[in-house]
């Protein structure tokens, strides 16, 4: 009967979730480090650059006896653990990670760099806000914190700059 398999979530040394999960590919497992696209500044440029969506974190499908040999590859720290045992994440969230990857990757990159002004009214177009407005109070990266007033309350949510538009 053969192993059955489960994705795992492993925990990196920082900014080296792309080379392990490159590393672990080349000993046969199978891993996923889902990726975004943003636009970096430099002081003299700018440039598109792939960023992993889940900083330190990387996810491999193994069997319970490749742990141990996963463990030992270069950059890996730990599996994420979970009630005393590695994490087990579901084959549908993980598609569902590489659906919202895919999502953002079909937006327009020069969307990422669309700046709003403070006290601009934007939309918001995904996610649990999805069809809100919001009033644009600061920007963090290519993070934009609203003001959202809902059910008489002012929530302040930080929201992806690439899922808010223009308000109307």
């Amino acid at each position: 009967m053969p192993a059955t398999t489960h994705w795992y979530v492993l925990y990196t040394r920082s900014r080296a979730e792309k080379k392990a999960a490159e590393t672990l590919k080349k000993h046969g497992f199978r891993s996923y480090c889902p990726t975004v696209t943003s636009i970096r500044q430099w002081s003299d440029r700018k440039r598109k650059v792939q960023e992993p969506l889940f900083r330190s974190y990387v996810f491999v499908s193994a069997t319970v006896e490749e742990l141990v040999p996963i463990l030992q590859t270069p950059g890996v720290i730990n599996f994420v653990y979970w009630q005393g045992k590695p994490a087990i994440v579901r084959q549908n969230e993980i598609e569902a990670i590489g659906i919202f990857t895919q999502e953002l990757a079909s937006k327009n990159v020069s969307e990422l760099s669309f700046d709003f002004q403070e006290g601009s009214t934007v939309k918001i177009d995904w996610g649990a806000f999805k069809g809100m407005e919001g009033e644009c109070i600061a920007r963090q990266g290519n993070k934009i914190i609203l003001h959202i007033e809902s059910l008489g309350q002012v929530i302040r949510a930080e929201v992806p700059a690439v899922h808010l538009q223009q308000a109307r």
